[in-house]
């Protein structure tokens, strides 16, 4: 367990090291895309997420004796 966790510590110093270092170098690209050149367009009308796909289920009741 103990090498697991030296192992696991070891490899994100160099993964935030990475991180870091790409950070500060993009921000030295003069080109830089917006967001829409990132994601594409929106697709607001394609998607209706809110909207139930299936009807809901009616709970059963016990009728009092």
């Amino acid at each position: 367990m103990r090498h697991a966790m030296r192992w696991y510590t070891q490899m994100s110093r160099r993964v935030w090291l990475r991180e870091s270092l790409e950070f500060l170098r993009a921000r030295r690209l003069k080109w830089r895309p917006t967001v829409r050149e990132l994601w594409g367009a929106p697709q607001d009308a394609e998607e209706q997420s809110m909207t139930a796909t299936r009807p809901e289920r009616r709970v059963a009741t016990r009728k009092a004796a």
